[in-house]
């Protein structure tokens, strides 16, 4: 199934568009964000689809091996999204609560695709609001 992201378009011509992506696993990165070439986002921020950063001192070397791989896989992706819109500002965060820190201060309106990773739309989700896991 393809998506026409084009109708997301159409209300929102006079804010800034932002797109907050990740994709972990095996996902082809390239078909995905292929697929959203025709939206002008002004910001794309490629992001570790975690809600905040976790580095410490007493993280293991698995961790930081992981932590290091997902960074990699966000450059790369940042790459991919450069050579298929280079109009874009790009952006590579660690984490999600520093892409939105980023949005929150761009002067007047800001409409945000989050997209590409369910782990990344719960991650946005749990800082947009906190109370949601409380049940």
């Amino acid at each position: 199934m393809f998506l026409d992201f084009n109708l997301f378009n159409f209300s929102f011509r006079s804010s800034t568009q932002a797109l907050i992506f990740s994709a972990t696993g095996d996902r082809d990165s390239k078909v995905l964000l292929e697929s959203l070439r025709n939206i002008h986002f002004h910001i794309v921020y490629f992001v570790i689809p975690s809600s905040y950063k976790k580095l410490s001192k007493n993280n293991d070397n698995f961790y930081m091996m992981e932590h290091k791989d997902l960074l990699t896989r966000c450059k790369s992706q940042a790459s991919i999204w450069k050579n298929i819109n280079g109009n874009s500002t790009v952006n590579v965060f660690e984490c999600v609560a520093d892409a939105l820190e980023s949005i929150k201060k761009i002067k007047g309106n800001s409409s945000v695709l989050v997209t590409g990773s369910l782990h990344l739309v719960g991650a946005t989700l749990s800082i947009i609001d906190p109370n949601l896991n409380k049940d």
